[in-house]
């Protein structure tokens, strides 16, 4: 029998739900409690996780391609996603989501959101993998609410993403608005119309993605994209 320890104490926060540290035997995990019946099917929820870890797959292969043999390897930022997660019961809690504890040394970070802002301008290669995913897709998904850690060798380990598809699924899938909004940015009037629908004052006009130089390196600018979606000027 594995002794299940959780601590009381209030260990991370985000918008849907509350982390707290657990400890299964001797092995370290958190708990995200969500802070509301959940809605959404959990099992899409899962789905979706594992799709990111296939685009991820994807994106470091052609990644390697496209910097070649005579290229620097160093310079491939690989990226991963937290895949080792399940749900379990806890207390009358049947939507638990258990994850490995990541290295408490490493900084969590938040790179953009699921409506397409970019939180921080150092993510250039959050912003690639974003941008791939879109053309990988034939623009049919996009991977977006990009966060997590970036590990010792420089490397990209991403959890609780939210993809957006064509045809919006709900909850957090804003659909192709969301994929236009990371693409050509938002204005005022869409921020203050998206603003009244939540009851929110939080959302600001931003500037679209802007095509960095993995984005060149990998040619997402050219691969099924319509001629429109990337018309920024700084893009590749």
């Amino acid at each position: 029998e594995v002794k299940a320890v959780l601590d009381p104490d209030v260990y991370a926060e985000g918008a849907v739900r509350k982390v707290y540290r657990l400890r299964l035997g001797g092995a370290q995990f958190v708990a995200k409690f969500p802070k509301r019946r959940e809605t959404d099917d959990v099992m899409a929820e899962a789905e979706n996780l594992w799709t990111c870890v296939e685009y991820a797959s994807a994106y470091n292969v052609a990644l390697e391609e496209a910097l070649g043999q005579t290229r620097n390897k160093a310079a491939a930022k690989k990226v991963d996603f937290l895949d080792d997660a399940y749900l379990m019961s806890w207390e009358g809690t049947p939507e638990v989501w258990i994850e490995p504890l990541v290295d408490p040394k490493l900084e969590w970070r938040k790179w953009n959101t699921n409506f397409g802002y970019g939180v921080e301008h150092d993510n250039n290669t959050p912003s690639a993998f974003t941008h791939f995913t879109y053309v990988k897709s034939n623009q049919d998904i996009m991977v977006l609410d990009i966060q997590g850690w970036v590990k010792q060798d420089g490397s990209y380990l991403f959890n609780d993403p939210v993809i957006l598809h064509k045809k919006s699924t709900g909850n957090y899938d804003f659909g192709t608005y969301g994929m236009d909004f990371f693409l050509k940015g938002m204005d005022q009037s869409q921020a203050d119309v998206l603003n009244q629908r939540m009851g929110e004052n939080t959302l600001r006009p931003f500037l679209g993605h802007t095509c960095n130089a993995i984005c060149q390196l990998l040619k997402l600018n050219d691969e099924g994209q319509r001629t429109d979606s990337c018309m920024l000027g700084t893009c590749c």
